[in-house]
C-alpha cells in the first residue's frame, strides 16, 4: 500500500473489522453499511457489518457452542454457580456443618475464579453426589458464556460419541474439536469401560492437551494414586499438584457427601 495520508479514521481503518460498531442500527435492514472511504482505500465500497448482523453473528456462535458443547438444557439452565449452594452440602467423616460449609465456599471460589481465567489443570475429587459434576458444569457454562468453546460430557459418553463418530466418517473432525477446545471438562473418570482402545483415545485426548498446554476440568471419585486409572493419565493430572505455587494441576477435594437425596429439583425453563 501507498503512504497516503488518509484524514482520520480513515489511516488506521484498513478492513471492516477494525472499524469501530456503531451505537445503534445503521443499515435499514440491510445487515451491512458502507462508508465514505476515499477512493482507493481499503474500505471503498466495501460492505461493514452493522451492529444488528454482529449481534446475529454473536447470538448464532453462541447457540452453536452451547450446541456442541454436550450441556443438556437442564444442566444449563440448573448447574451454574448461582445454583450451587454451600450451605446444603452434607458432612461426612465426623466434620461438622460449619468446616463443611467453609471448605465447599473455598471450593466453588476456585472454580469460579478458574472459570473467568482457565489456566492449568483443574482436577475435582469426591463422593458421590458431594457436587464435582455441578461445578465442572457450572466452570463450562462461564466459559459459553463469555463466548468462548467449552465442551462437557461424561468420559464414558464422550467415549460413546467417538466411537459413534467412526459411522458417518467423522472420527477425526470430532477427535479434533475435542483436542482443541478452549475449555475440555471430563466428568466422572474412572467409570468409563477400561477397554484398549478407550485407554488410547483418552489418553490420547489428554496428552494432547497436556503438550499445548490447554485447559481441563477433570472430576472423579478415585485417587489420583487409584490404579483403576491409567499410569500416563495419573502422572499427567498429578502433575504440579504438589506445587505450592503455579502448578500445572491444582486437585481440589471436596469434602461432602451425597446431596442428592435431599435435593429438589425445578424444571430446567421454569420462570
Amino acid at each position: 500500500m501507498t503512504n497516503i495520508a488518509w484524514p482520520r479514521p480513515w489511516d488506521h481503518w484498513f478492513s471492516p473489522k477494525h472499524v469501530s460498531l456503531p451505537s445503534t442500527c445503521c443499515c435499514n435492514g440491510l445487515g451491512y453499511y458502507r462508508m465514505q472511504a476515499p477512493l482507493g482505500h481499503p474500505l471503498f465500497g466495501k460492505g461493514i457489518p452493522c451492529i444488528c448482523k454482529t449481534d446475529e453473528i454473536e447470538a448464532r456462535r453462541a447457540q452453536e457452542l452451547r450446541r456442541w458443547s454436550g450441556l443438556q438444557d437442564q444442566q444449563f439452565f440448573d448447574l451454574t454457580f448461582s445454583n450451587f449452594h454451600p450451605e446444603w452440602s452434607v458432612p461426612v467423616d465426623g466434620m461438622s456443618k460449619t468446616k463443611v460449609f467453609e471448605e465447599m465456599t473455598k471450593a466453588k471460589r476456585a472454580c469460579e475464579q478458574y472459570a473467568k481465567k482457565p489456566d492449568g489443570w483443574l482436577v475435582l475429587i469426591g463422593n458421590v453426589g458431594s457436587g464435582k459434576t455441578h461445578l465442572s458444569c457450572a466452570i463450562a457454562n462461564e466459559v459459553l458464556k463469555g463466548g468462548r468453546a467449552a465442551h462437557f460430557n461424561s468420559v464414558a459418553a464422550m467415549l460413546d460419541l467417538l466411537r459413534a463418530s467412526y459411522s458417518c466418517d467423522s472420527f477425526d473432525e470430532w477427535f479434533e474439536r475435542l483436542q482443541k477446545v478452549t475449555v475440555l471438562a471430563l466428568d466422572d473418570l474412572g467409570a468409563e469401560r477400561g477397554t484398549d482402545w478407550a485407554r488410547e483415545k483418552l489418553f490420547e485426548l489428554v496428552d494432547y492437551r497436556y503438550i499445548n498446554r490447554l485447559p481441563l476440568v477433570v472430576t472423579t471419585n478415585l485417587s489420583l494414586k487409584d490404579e483403576r486409572i491409567d499410569l500416563r493419565l495419573r502422572s499427567r493430572l498429578a502433575e504440579g499438584s504438589q506445587a505450592q505455587k503455579r502448578g500445572w494441576t491444582r486437585v481440589l477435594p471436596l469434602v461432602a457427601g451425597d446431596i442428592r437425596p435431599a435435593r429438589i429439583w425445578k424444571p430446567a425453563l421454569e420462570g
